[in-house]
């Protein structure tokens, strides 16, 4: 322990001495996520979004669901998935899709939808007829439901409502028509008084006074939360950055390795009586100090830089703090032991900061930092898979936007600790 102790002890004064390296480690990540951070803002308020994958279910079959459902496949903005691995959408197939953030929406119309809102507008007709305009103040009839993925920012679900709200008025308005239209028909072919008096009463009807609207939309959550944590860029940006800087540690940490293969140092340290498992422990122990030291200052900065000087939403953690640890642990070991590889087969200090800066920064497009993953074509996605980058906000996505606890990312965590245990197995073997 003592000999673990005096390791770590050394891996920090060099780390201290190493002015510029220490820079890299905390100056640059935060001034990428302050600088990135309002850029994309910025778009997001002035770019118009494009072509949106919605999961869509018709258990209407009437004039509102196949109006919407034709409303929709007209658009150019939104596209309806039906079928998901060839089998037809279910309602938990639908919400568990996009509770895992497979796809940002997904829209259910619900069985006898069309017959609900004819007999609400015959009723609202008979209403008018017999003077009777209190009647009108009824309930909405239920029929449509949004259901969202719990980390979609509330600009894209806002689009996304009021697409739906567009298509749904368009489909009601069709609707009201044919009801309106079939009930004049019924009354002319009934010449009477009665029949007559009808009719006189419907001609004095205004559009106004009919009911405007007849369906109601209900929204909800994949996961069926109340999404206390409202999604943001900057639920997304702090702890993609936090872990962007994490991986940053790829080159004090290789060029400590490579410093001691090339002076010598390495070569004293195998005359003591000291293992290089024991010496690769101390250098990982110190990182992870350094990891979680960055991990903090970013979480400060999204709780009250934010916020309180560049009025960009504020940071909210959840309350899955153990979750939030053990996500950090892992991901901060998954950054150590990519470390670690990096200098075990690099020769020269310059090598080892081109190749594993330039290796950070594909991980890290890949893994949905500069750009979410739903956005990539679709073989960029399969690849990002590969990323650990890509787990590790995976991770934080699901605890910072999707309420998700240590259950929910136990995988992902897995992936990490996996990643991590194996880089160390190869700089172990190889040096040891």
């Amino acid at each position: 322990m003592r000999k673990l102790y005096f390791n770590i002890r050394r891996e920090i004064l060099t780390l201290v001495r190493d002015k510029a390296g220490l820079s890299i480690l905390f100056l640059m990540p935060l001034l990428l996520i302050i600088v990135i951070t309002l850029t994309q803002q910025n778009a997001i308020n002035s770019v118009s979004g494009s072509e949106i994958e919605i999961l869509f279910i018709n258990h209407d079959g009437g004039t509102i669901g196949n109006l919407m459902q034709q409303g929709f496949s007209e658009s150019n903005e939104i596209k309806l998935v039906e079928r998901y691995n060839n089998k037809p959408l279910t309602d938990s197939m639908l919400k568990a899709l996009t509770a895992k953030g497979k796809f940002r929406a997904g829209i259910i119309i619900s069985a006898n939808t069309t017959e609900d809102a004819e007999e609400k507008i015959i009723s609202g007709m008979r209403s008018l007829i017999e003077g009777d305009e209190d009647a009108l103040a009824k309930e909405k009839v239920p029929g449509i439901q949004i259901v969202f993925d719990p980390a979609l920012r509330e600009m894209v679900k806002t689009s996304i409502m009021n697409a739906v709200k567009l298509t749904e008025r368009g489909a009601e308005s069709r609707l009201m028509t044919q009801v309106l239209f079939n009930q004049l028909s019924e009354v002319i072919v009934t010449e009477d008084s009665t029949s007559q008096l009808i009719l006189d009463a419907l001609k004095e009807i205004r559009a106004d006074e009919l009911p405007q609207e007849i369906v109601e939309t209900d929204t909800s959550y994949g996961n069926g939360s109340s999404a206390i944590v409202r999604p943001s860029i900057t639920q997304n940006n702090v702890p993609a950055f936090a872990l962007f800087a994490m991986f940053f540690i790829v080159i004090p940490l290789a060029g400590s390795l490579i410093a001691e293969k090339n002076e010598g140092t390495y070569d004293r340290l195998k005359t003591l009586p000291v293992s290089y498992i024991n010496i690769l422990l101390g250098k990982t122990l110190a990182y992870l100090l350094v990891c979680f030291l960055q991990f903090l200052l970013m979480v400060l900065v999204g709780i009250y830089v934010f916020p309180h000087w560049l009025g960009l939403p504020a940071l909210v953690t959840g309350n899955h703090y153990f979750a939030i640890f053990a996500a950090t642990l892992v991901s901060a070991l998954s950054a150590i032991g990519f470390g670690l590889l990096v200098g075990t087969y690099s020769t020269t200090h310059n090598q080892a900061a081109m190749f594993g800066a330039i290796l950070v920064v594909i991980m890290a497009a890949l893994g949905g930092i500069f750009m979410p993953v739903n956005m990539m074509p679709d073989d960029l996605k399969l690849i990002s898979n590969l990323s650990p980058l890509r787990w590790g906000i995976d991770a934080f996505l699901d605890l910072f936007a999707r309420g998700a606890g240590l259950a929910g990312i136990w995988k992902n965590l897995l992936l990490l600790f996996a990643f991590f245990c194996i880089s160390l197995g190869i700089a172990a073997k190889r040096f040891g």
